[in-house]
C-alpha cells in the first residue's frame, strides 16, 4: 500500500501505509525485547510514529510544506514525551515547552491554510 501510494501519488494510502509499516516494525521490536516498553511510552510512540506519517506525506509533494507542520510538530511532542520519560529530560520542562510553543504551531497552521496552493 506505501509503495503503490508513492507511484501513483496518493497521501492517503502513503500516511496509512507509513502509519501501518511503523506500528508493526513497533510492535516487533517490542516482541523481540530490543527496548522496554511501559505503558507510558505508547503514546510517545504514537505520536512519533504519526509525525514521520506526516513527513513521509511530504515526500511525495515536495512543492507543499503543508504535512511538514503537523509531521515536525506531532514528532517533536513525541520526541519530548519519551526523553521525559526516559528521564532524560524534566517533566516540567517538557509541558513547560508544550505551554509555551503550541501557538506557533497554531500560527504555522494558518499561514499553511492562507498561502496553500488552490488546485
Amino acid at each position: 500500500m506505501y509503495l503503490r501510494g508513492f507511484k501513483k501519488n496518493e497521501n492517503g494510502k502513503v500516511f496509512f501505509g507509513t502509519t501501518l509499516f511503523l506500528f508493526a516494525l513497533y510492535n516487533l521490536l517490542r516482541s523481540l525485547d530490543f527496548f522496554e516498553v511501559h505503558f507510558h511510552t505508547f503514546v510517545p510512540i504514537i505520536f512519533i510514529i504519526l509525525g514521520f506519517s506526516f513527513l513521509m506525506v511530504a515526500l511525495t509533494e515536495p512543492r507543499s510544506f503543508v504535512p511538514l507542520i503537523p509531521g515536525f510538530f506531532l514528532s517533536g511532542i513525541g520526541t519530548l514525551l519519551l526523553l521525559e520519560e526516559y528521564g532524560y529530560i524534566d517533566s516540567f520542562d517538557v509541558w513547560n515547552y508544550v505551554r509555551v510553543y503550541w501557538p506557533i504551531a497554531l500560527i504555522l497552521f494558518g499561514l499553511m491554510l492562507i498561502f496553500r496552493t488552490r488546485k
